[in-house]
């Protein structure tokens, strides 16, 4: 268009007005351009700061992380933060289990590996943390360091992480594990494993003897014949029993959701919403006395003990255990005990991160065991649906915007061009007397 009017005007000096209009739309062009390119600027310098300094979860921490203080760096992290017995009591002995020790944190096939759960846990491979209330199916892995930790399926997990792959490795008890130490939060990860069958040459020889004189001919002396001989690897031990509750005492949970109206089975497949009353009751049978104790951790993630439920039946909670206790409980001989409590849902479903995969807290799940275990989902609201996003990497957001600044400074810079033109065209116009 400029150039139609530029190559016009010596024929028709009227269209200097045009070229006036022009130019003034050329300027208002110039500020929205103007404007645009700071935008574009700016968003591309957000892009580099939130590569540069990525955003960190607001609870990096779990009580059934074994390594505390948030995700492992790096091998040499690993190996200064699992010795510190103050904040990760038991780490070292539950390390040694499994073969590992300080020397094993700069191993040479030490690799860091992408860990699926669900796969590994279909192949019998478990994760051990500190919580109870933390899986179906858990187990008692036992004390180290005079700290319980329990051994769980992968499978009760989801997804997948970054773990550092040790290998092979020989536990205390002669046994032979595939091992992992989870990122995020150093968790132990095994599944037992054959060992590795070398074989064992051993060379014999047979003594030379030395043959009798003889006359007119010579004995070939007897040559030295290796004998072989492969040693049978010894077995590996049978697996220790994992411990079972006496068959003398009986134990049971149930709950039910009085706010909705809900049975034990309905309670564990209906979502529980804010402000919802949820009864458990505990059933023990037995012929002994007996001291109860119930873990609730998990459940005051989402809800608020109701104390004169328990108070009432004499009853008290520790915030330092998180467990309620009926110490000396004398159970009728064939008989049975019950103790009920209640928990109402907080008004506001809190909607605080997940520190990590295998982390039970602030899962949308109220987990809660005693004999069985019973999971009541948690209706979350929509932040909880997209707390993980996709990692779309910050290399190609950077690279997009930097894309996109280039393009509107060129045209901000030829808009910028061709104003200053008109004007030096308009300029000479008049000082020629439109010649």
């Amino acid at each position: 268009m400029i150039n139609k009017l530029i190559s016009n005007l010596p024929f028709n000096p009227s269209l200097i007005e045009e070229l006036a209009f022009y130019g003034k739309r050329l300027r208002k062009e110039q500020s929205i351009r103007r404007i645009g390119v700071i935008l574009i600027v700016l968003s591309m310098l957000v892009q580099l700061f939130a590569a540069l300094a990525p955003p960190e979860k607001s609870l990096a921490e779990s009580s059934n992380d074994v390594i505390k203080g948030g995700p492992v760096k790096n091998l040499e992290d690993l190996k200064k933060r699992y010795t510190n017995n103050k904040k990760s009591p038991g780490a070292v002995a539950l390390y040694k289990r499994f073969g590992l020790t300080g020397s094993d944190m700069t191993h040479a096939k030490a690799n860091l590996v992408k860990f699926n759960y669900q796969q590994e846990g279909a192949q019998g491979t478990k994760t051990v943390g500190r919580d109870l209330s933390a899986g179906a199916d858990h187990k008692l892995a036992g004390k180290f360091g005079g700290q319980t930790f329990y051994a769980r399926s992968a499978s009760t997990w989801s997804g997948e992480d970054w773990a550092i792959d040790f290998g092979e490795q020989k536990g205390t008890d002669g046994r032979y594990f595939k091992v992992w130490v989870i990122k995020d939060c150093g968790n132990i990860a095994f599944r037992p494993i054959e060992p590795k069958k070398e074989s064992k040459i051993e060379k014999k020889e047979v003594k030379t003897v030395k043959p009798a004189p003889s006359i007119g001919f010579t004995t070939p002396a007897p040559t030295t014949t290796p004998v072989t001989a492969q040693s049978t690897p010894t077995p590996a031990p049978e697996p220790e029993p994992e411990p079972e509750i006496p068959p003398n005492i009986k134990i049971q949970k149930s709950a039910k959701n009085i706010t909705q109206n809900l049975d034990n089975a309905q309670t564990k497949r209906v979502k529980a919403k804010a402000g919802d009353v949820i009864e458990y009751t505990l059933t023990t049978k037995s012929t002994n006395n007996k001291s109860l104790d119930n873990y609730l951790k998990d459940l005051l993630d989402y809800s608020d003990l109701d104390m004169d439920s328990i108070s009432s039946q004499g009853g008290t909670y520790s915030h330092e255990s998180h467990k309620i206790s009926w110490p000396n409980q004398a159970i009728p001989a064939e008989g049975e005990l019950t103790k009920i409590f209640k928990v109402t849902l907080k008004e506001t479903i809190p909607s605080t991160n997940q520190p990590n995969t295998t982390a039970p807290d602030f899962d949308c799940k109220m987990q809660n065991t005693y004999g069985s275990e019973i999971i009541i989902k948690v209706d979350c609201s929509v932040l909880k649906t997209v707390e993980t996003l996709p990692n779309t990497g910050p290399g190609e957001a950077i690279a997009i915007t930097f894309g996109l600044t280039t393009l509107s400074s060129y045209f901000f810079a030829r808009n910028k061009l061709i104003s200053r033109e008109l004007f030096i065209l308009r300029k000479n116009y008049a000082t020629s007397g439109g010649k």
